[in-house]
């Protein structure tokens, strides 16, 4: 059997010509697919769209894990000033000692905390992280909004909603 390029366009589900007719003639069902174009079988589960970011996110088990860690890291330095109100770079013990009850990531070869200068270095290595995925976010939006490029532009009718992006970057009118 014999398929033609309209009878295998017709199979992306949810694809609509102009006055609602599916690509190839076909205006019902979508061929090869019983349910009628979705592609699912009976039974099976639809991700809902009004769905929230954040009901997802509490949903997956590696984003709670992922957040959890997170919130480890940021707890430890916001308490570091807590945890080890000394100055970090202290000389507190011998020189490269094995982690034991007292020093427990060990000492370094100066005999400093290993323990205390990562927690205080993760404040500093947070705030650069935090500022700069606040910044290209920032600057992201700003280069990647379409702004109207005269006034007429965006009062106009769109010529192909699909396209439109490429030929009026300040189009609204789908």
């Amino acid at each position: 059997m014999t398929t033609s390029i309209a009878t295998t366009a017709s199979t992306v589900p949810g694809e609509t010509l102009a006055g609602g007719s599916r690509p190839g003639g076909f205006a019902g069902k979508t061929a090869g697919t019983p349910d009628g174009g979705t592609g699912l079988t009976p039974g099976a589960s639809v991700r809902r769209p009004n769905r929230s970011l954040l009901h997802g996110l509490l949903g997956n088990k590696k984003a709670m894990t992922g957040a959890a860690i997170l919130f480890i890291f940021v707890a430890l330095a916001l308490l570091a000033p807590v945890l080890y109100p000394d100055n970090p770079s202290k000389i507190t013990g011998m020189a490269s000692q094995e982690p034991d009850a007292e020093f427990w990531l060990g000492t370094t070869a100066k005999g400093q905390d290993v323990l205390a200068l990562t927690i205080h270095g993760a404040r500093s290595s947070l705030l650069v992280g935090l500022t700069v995925g606040f910044a290209s976010t920032f600057i992201g939006i700003l280069v990647g909004s379409p702004r109207p490029t005269s006034a007429s532009s965006s009062t106009r009718p769109c010529p192909s909603p699909p396209t439109c992006s490429c030929c009026c970057p300040g189009c609204r009118s789908w």
